[in-house]
């Protein structure tokens, strides 16, 4: 089991691949994405802006052919997923169509 951080509201099963706005979150189509309630900057502080943390099934991610490594967190902003969305950043912003 890896021992970086894990969103407190990550359940089994589940990446927590960032923190979205509304209309960030509209725009992706992972069809087993869930919002969380709390998002957290990269120093694990809870944040007080308008995004939330999202969420989707390891088993949709493995499934693009990205490599988990054993990892609860992902950070999807170096990987391109054709059918899915064009780009997510780091921010939770997804950029393209």
């Amino acid at each position: 089991m890896s021992n970086e951080w894990c969103h407190p509201e990550l359940k089994r099963g589940e990446v927590f691949i960032g923190n979205f706005d509304v209309s960030s979150f509209k725009l992706c189509n992972w069809k087993t994405k869930r919002t969380g309630e709390q998002a957290y900057d990269e120093e694990h502080r809870p944040t007080c802006d308008d995004r939330f943390p999202v969420f989707i099934q390891r088993s949709e991610i493995e499934a693009t052919g990205i490599e988990m490594d054993g990892h609860y967190n992902v950070n999807l902003d170096r990987y391109i997923v054709p059918d899915y969305f064009a780009r997510i950043e780091m921010d939770g912003s997804i950029t393209g169509e």
